[in-house]
């Protein structure tokens, strides 16, 4: 399974992929300030760099604050928010970016039928960038959000993209998301061929931490099944940065074992603090990759 990491540095782009290629990283998802900031061939540029040095950006992450809320009630400022996820979409392509992560609306929103009413307007919304998407090739993927959010509840994902009804739309599945929202098997299996991406992060449940696996109380174990289940076969990004302040490299090792065999994930080493795993059946922790 090809991993990803949630990573920056475009404005460098010579001395990221240096670092990048030093941590094993191939593939990366940047957010979208970059993108924001810069002109067409400013990115390319940058991509070309990377690519030239054997480093995709699979996919970024556009905004999703106030400014990029897709599902905002003051219809001035939605128009707003989708004016500019149309315009990264072209600057995205002029850097052959698969896909950009969109979210479908803000927190705070504890009344179901309210979610329902803003959801309906991030369709509207959704509906009006689909143009976007085809005249450049890049494709949206809808995230799964945590509770008290549009889209929290796995049917309001599925509306969506099942209404759309375009090979360009497909869905993001954030696993911390689904874990606070305490349904994460059930939505993964009902999402099913239509998640396109995956953001795999950890948390213990009650807010969404963004740690990297296995540090939260997530069930790895049925995460793995339902991709094997599904026949998952995209690229996985690990949205968050290395444990305790190890590298990229020990958090792609640390995930691909999670991966690979769920099971090995209950153990901490007393040393380092980092879980003690098993790759090619070899047992590693932070201790062995540091002597």
């Amino acid at each position: 399974m090809e991993l990803v990491i949630c990573y920056g540095g475009l404005d460098d782009p010579q001395t990221t992929a240096n670092y990048l290629l030093e941590n094993g990283v191939r593939m990366i998802e940047p957010t979208s300030s970059f993108f924001l900031n810069n002109d067409n061939d400013t990115i390319a540029d940058a991509a070309e760099i990377l690519k030239e040095k054997g480093v995709a950006i699979r996919s970024f992450h556009a905004p999703f604050g106030a400014g990029g809320n897709l599902s905002n009630p003051d219809a001035e400022q939605r128009a707003g928010a989708v004016k500019m996820i149309r315009d990264l979409l072209y600057k995205a392509a002029s850097a052959n970016i698969e896909m950009t992560i969109i979210h479908p609306g803000g927190g705070g929103v504890s009344d179901p039928k309210e979610q329902d009413r803003l959801i309906s307007l991030a369709y509207d919304s959704i509906s009006q960038l689909m143009e976007a998407a085809e005249e450049s090739g890049v494709a949206l993927a809808l995230e799964n959000m945590p509770p008290n959010h549009p889209g929290c509840e796995s049917g309001q994902i599925l509306e969506v993209v099942e209404k759309t009804n375009s090979p360009l739309l497909g869905i993001c599945f954030d696993s911390g998301h689904a874990h606070m929202c305490g349904d994460m098997a059930e939505s993964m299996e009902a999402y099913g061929e239509r998640m396109i991406a995956i953001h795999m992060q950890d948390n213990d449940s009650t807010r969404d931490m963004h740690i990297p696996p296995p540090y939260g109380t997530t069930d790895w174990r049925a995460f793995v099944e339902i991709l094997q289940k599904i026949n998952y076969r995209h690229p996985i990004t690990i949205e968050a940065r290395p444990w305790s302040g190890s590298s990229y490299g020990q958090m792609l090792k640390e995930v691909s074992a999670v991966l690979a065999d769920p099971d090995n994930t209950y153990f901490r080493c007393p040393e380092c603090g980092h879980a003690v795993l098993k790759n090619n059946g070899q047992w590693f922790c932070n201790c062995t990759e540091n002597q």
